[in-house]
């Protein structure tokens, strides 16, 4: 059965790369689960794409040539294709599309609850309103990905609400998250990888915030933030077992406050 789905814009169809193999599907190409999606990294790069010659159809990659900037109605496309597989673990959406409402139902009110992966970074509109869809019908969520979504405080409340099992979220560009969505954030105790690069309404309140609910995060991201001396203190004080830290473009911190790490 399946599991994981990568839905691109580009793609390539490796049935007529091997003539050989007729069982292969010319809707489907394999993807063996190797790739890598960091958390720095907007886009899923697999490390080996080709034809899957036994039965083990658990990866796959959804080719759907679609226009850049295309709209997706609830009852076209992905949709159907994913209501269809009651065991999906891994969705990624890496085509430009705008999710649409209707009726109350739209794309992410087809997913079941077995998702473990979910990568919206190419969806253009996600509001708080689909963060509110997502984290009822994903609870056993545990890598979540966004960017430039217009999410707010109250999409972080859902999060924290309804996806106590998250451990890496990229929030790349979601601007309209501040301090007190960062407390919420860090109320979720099994969190480790945080992505916050280019909230710029995120200060050194908010990482307090953050890293004192859970001291137990690993992995940070705060590029372009206005995290200052202040935040430095409070992540060499709270934080554990820090690995990763990016303050790139921080302009509010100084090399002194930088040897304190």
């Amino acid at each position: 059965y399946i599991e994981h789905i990568y839905f691109i814009s580009d793609y390539i169809d490796l049935s007529k790369r091997n003539n050989n193999n007729t069982k292969t599907n010319k809707k489907l190409a394999t993807l063996h689960s190797n790739g890598n999606t960091d958390i720095n990294s907007n886009i899923y790069t697999p490390n080996r794409l080709h034809n899957n010659n036994n039965n083990n159809n658990n990866n796959i990659i959804r080719k759907i040539p679609r226009p850049s900037g295309c709209i997706l109605d609830c009852d076209t496309g992905i949709e159907k294709f994913v209501s269809n597989i009651p065991n999906l673990k891994t969705l990624e959406i890496h085509i430009d599309i705008t999710v649409v409402m209707q009726h109350g139902i739209c794309l992410f009110s087809y997913l079941p609850n077995t998702i473990t992966c979910l990568n919206l970074t190419s969806v253009t509109n996600i509001g708080d309103k689909y963060m509110n869809i997502i984290s009822k019908h994903c609870p056993n969520l545990e890598k979540f990905y966004l960017s430039y979504s217009t999410i707010t405080d109250i999409g972080i409340s859902y999060l924290k609400n309804n996806c106590n099992k998250l451990v890496v979220c990229n929030l790349y560009g979601c601007t309209k998250i501040t301090d007190h969505g960062l407390g919420l954030l860090g109320s979720i105790s099994t969190l480790r990888k945080i992505n916050l690069d280019w909230c710029n309404q995120i200060t050194d309140i908010g990482i307090k915030a953050l890293v004192y609910n859970n001291p137990n995060i690993t992995h940070l991201s705060l590029q372009c933030t206005n995290i200052a001396s202040d935040g430095i203190e409070y992540l060499t004080t709270y934080l554990e077992a820090p690995m990763y830290i990016n303050l790139n473009y921080s302009y509010k911190i100084q090399f002194l406050d930088l040897s304190r790490l």
